[in-house]
């Protein structure tokens, strides 16, 4: 296994670990509303598939500058069309947007979680 998916399993798992937490936190919290906890995990899933997304734009950045903005350009642009899709989607369906970022906010904590590890290796 290389660095980066060594690197990507870890924020994978620390990112599903604190999901999990902050799903049942919450549930408990809000009297067992299901949707904040379906919200949660949304965004957890949402921004798993973003970070993917970079991961893929990242490998396969092209080695001419001008194909490679236009790649990053372009990555960017679907990847927030996603974003927006899925809250939409979810906003119509009576689920939390404050649940959603709640879960993709999971994903960030799970980064500098790692980076701060790492920074003491």
């Amino acid at each position: 296994m290389n660095e980066l998916s060594q690197m990507s399993s870890k924020i994978i798992r620390y990112t599903l670990y604190y999901s999990l937490v902050v799903s049942i936190f919450l549930l408990f919290l809000l009297s067992f509303d299901i949707l904040v906890f379906i919200g949660v995990w949304i965004g957890c899933i949402l921004s798993l598939i973003g970070f993917a997304m970079i991961k893929n734009m990242a490998r396969s950045i092209a080695h001419e500058e001008k194909a490679g903005k236009r790649q990053g350009y372009s990555n960017y642009a679907l990847r927030y069309l996603l974003y927006a899709f899925v809250m939409a989607v979810s906003v119509y369906l009576g689920i939390s947007v404050l649940a959603i970022l709640a879960g993709m906010l999971c994903q960030k904590a799970a980064l500098l979680t790692y980076s701060f590890i790492e920074r003491k290796n």
